[in-house]
């Protein structure tokens, strides 16, 4: 997939009322990968940081940064009518938002000022198109990033993918989610490319296979060294005990079996630039 098909697929989705969010069949899983976002923010964002956040999309993270008192925020996003709904919803936000509309795994990023943390929500495996591709992000995210700062990402697990793919063939999911694979995924390679289908979400779009050890391989060569990695669900079960209060206010929605097995396909990878 190229870079005008991903933009032109995430401007074609339609934006979701309240009323539609609510009735959602994904509800639960929306509230999940809130909550465990919220956790992630609270935990590694501090007060007056200025952040990155690349493929921001249409801002959904700006009110948990803002509950942090960020100073400064950076959204990069393709798509160009999701920055605009994210520039709206940064308009009465205390800190100031910057937003700049390119692909962080083709282009040159160079901001104003070095960052405290760069993070990026369920976008950084389009950099495992290519080897020069991952090198390009991970040089945007080394050079922006200052000295002993974090570089925050949640990303498909490889290993939850290759081992339903080889349970399930070339093609496996539930009734909310489904991947279809033209060939056999393999792990620690570029380019091993399936399309995700996510019920009112997400309709085909190609996703690459993002390899952990590939990625930590390379990550040090910009001098980004893992502090953490772990799995949604472990991260679920850690902070749903931890801030019961929190996790009840944000999930109202009891999750089925088949939203836990959605959670399940993610994991959380943390860096420190040293």
């Amino acid at each position: 997939m190229g870079n005008d098909d991903i933009a032109k697929h995430y401007n074609e989705i339609a934006p979701v009322t309240l009323s539609e969010r609510q009735s959602s069949k994904i509800i639960s899983v929306r509230e999940l990968n809130n909550f465990i976002k919220a956790m992630l923010i609270k935990k590694y964002v501090k007060k007056n940081d200025a952040v990155l956040d690349l493929g921001c999309g249409k801002g959904g993270d700006l009110t948990k940064l803002s509950f942090q008192e960020i100073s400064r925020y950076y959204g990069c996003d393709i798509a160009s009518k999701s920055l605009e709904e994210a520039l709206n919803r940064s308009l009465y936000r205390k800190f100031k938002a910057n937003f700049i509309c390119c692909n962080f795994t083709t282009e040159k990023i160079v901001l104003e000022e070095q960052v405290d943390l760069v993070m990026s929500q369920f976008s950084f495996h389009y950099a495992f198109s290519t080897k020069q591709s991952l090198k390009n992000a991970l040089k945007n995210v080394s050079t922006n990033l200052k000295q002993n700062g974090l570089f925050l990402i949640t990303i498909p697990s490889e290993d939850v993918i290759v081992r339903r793919s080889q349970r399930g063939g070339s093609s496996f999911g539930n009734t909310m989610y489904k991947i279809e694979t033209t060939s056999p995924l393999a792990k620690k390679s570029f380019g091993q490319s399936y399309n995700f289908y996510l019920n009112e979400a997400i309709n085909g779009c190609e996703e690459y296979l993002a390899s952990l050890e590939v990625l930590i391989e390379h990550g040090k060569k910009y001098g980004l060294v893992p502090v953490m990695n772990s799995g949604f669900l472990s991260i679920l079960n850690q902070e749903m005990n931890a801030d019961r209060e929190s996790y009840h206010r944000m999930v109202k929605n009891t999750p089925t079996q088949e939203a836990i097995e959605i959670i399940e396909l993610y994991q959380v990878v943390v860096f420190k630039k040293i």
